[in-house]
């Protein structure tokens, strides 16, 4: 059977999508020295191509501005 030339292809995989989770976002204000913290995660792209980023720290300035970043960027 010869394919029809009108019909649409029968999956749309060149869409391209955005997913977004910040599974905490926390601050916590103490006066004059305060705490957050972060741990976010997501993914740009298609079904086959995508670029997954993921974040997470926390910084504490109650003992002198320590902090713990996390960052990731694959493909």
């Amino acid at each position: 059977l010869d394919p029809q030339q009108d019909w649409p292809p029968p999956v749309d995989d060149r869409e391209r999508y955005t997913f977004a989770l910040a599974d905490v976002l926390e601050y916590r204000p103490q006066g004059n020295e305060s705490d957050f913290r972060w741990d976010v995660e997501g993914w740009h792209g298609g079904d086959f191509n995508r670029l997954w980023f993921k974040s997470e720290g926390e910084q504490n300035t109650a003992f002198k501005a320590e902090y713990d970043i996390d960052a990731q960027v694959l493909y």
